[in-house]
């Protein structure tokens, strides 16, 4: 028994580590990149990632987009921050009161170009809601609901709360996939922040029923985050809770776990010398970075960490010439 268990354990790392890989998202590089040197004030390394941000085609996350009118008012670069600032009000929750919530906005106002914007306001949040599916969000924050409901009010030590939970993330998961079969994996602007919130934690559990329904969410989900519609971490969360739980080592490292001293960890990793790699791979930042920030005492043994600009020229460069042999 126990032999068919690490069988089956070894062939779920191998199937997740050697799926087919997409390009690199060199993007989510320079958009990290950008938001840690706006953060630190550093103009020089901004504006130098900055450049290089302005060749690409800049696809990015719609979580994104508030900080990125950060950097180009830092760059000063008054077009693209007005362009930003509009696209922020046509795909988020968010109004124009937030020039007064964050400092770092604020200096739109000085911008004559701005001035049109809160006049259309009102035609900006009408493009929102034109996509907002107010159906559709309702049933997803129900779904969560129920969900959170049950986790939290359901004894631990009474008997029947697996049994209620199963049978719930089994329900959760009919409707999600009925509904993705209907119109498509939902997006942030159709279902706002707090259903969009709540699909993801609903995804977790749903991953957690077998190995069938992680391969589901699994592929459905990382689909999302090439399309730029998921936001990685959420991707990666999902994928190592799963494997953690299954005693498996984490793909990503981004499941955090406490020592005997209850200080975070980041417990047993897949071939930590390729962590960033892998990392980098799906737009995520470095595990030095994300490590530092969770206060982590340790890196994992044998980590390497990769510079993430030199891995993204490194990659652009490979991407360019199998574009020309193609």
């Amino acid at each position: 028994m126990k032999h068919s268990i690490l069988i089956t354990a070894i062939a779920l790392v191998f199937a997740i580590s050697t799926s087919k890989a997409v390009p690199p998202t060199f993007h989510s590089i320079l958009t990290n990149q950008l938001q840690k040197y706006n953060f630190l004030g550093d103009y020089d390394s901004c504006r130098y990632v900055y450049n290089e941000f302005l060749k690409s085609d800049k696809p990015y996350y719609t979580s994104d987009i508030e900080s990125l009118v950060e950097v180009t008012i830092f760059m000063q670069d008054t077009a693209n921050a007005i362009a930003l600032f509009r696209e922020l009000l046509m795909k988020t929750e968010t109004d124009t009161t937030i020039l007064n919530q964050n400092p770092k906005l604020s200096a739109l106002r000085t911008y004559p170009q701005f001035q049109p914007i809160e006049q259309e306001y009102e035609s900006l949040k009408l493009h929102y809601y034109k996509n907002f599916n107010r159906k559709l969000s309702q049933q997803i924050l129900e779904m969560y609901t129920k969900d959170r409901f049950i986790r939290v009010q359901v004894p631990r030590d009474c008997d029947c709360r697996p049994t209620i939970m199963e049978k719930t993330d089994r329900e959760h998961f009919e409707t999600i996939k009925k509904i993705v079969e209907k119109s498509g994996f939902p997006t942030l602007s159709q279902i706002g922040d707090e259903a969009w919130k709540g699909l993801y934690i609903i995804f977790l559990h749903i991953s957690a029923l077998s190995e069938q329904h992680f391969q589901y969410a699994d592929s459905l989900l990382k689909k999302q985050v090439d399309l730029f519609i998921l936001e990685p971490w959420r991707y990666a969360n999902m994928v190592d809770s799963y494997l953690h739980f299954k005693d498996i080592p984490q793909r990503y490292g981004t499941f955090t776990v406490h020592d005997e001293n209850n200080s975070p960890t980041h417990g047993n990793i897949l071939e930590p010398e390729n962590l960033d790699r892998r990392r980098y791979e799906i737009g995520l930042n470095s595990f030095t970075s994300f490590s530092k920030a969770l206060k982590h005492k340790k890196l994992p043994d044998g980590y390497n960490y990769i510079d993430p600009l030199e891995y993204y020229f490194e990659n652009k460069g490979n991407k360019e010439n199998t574009g020309q042999t193609n």
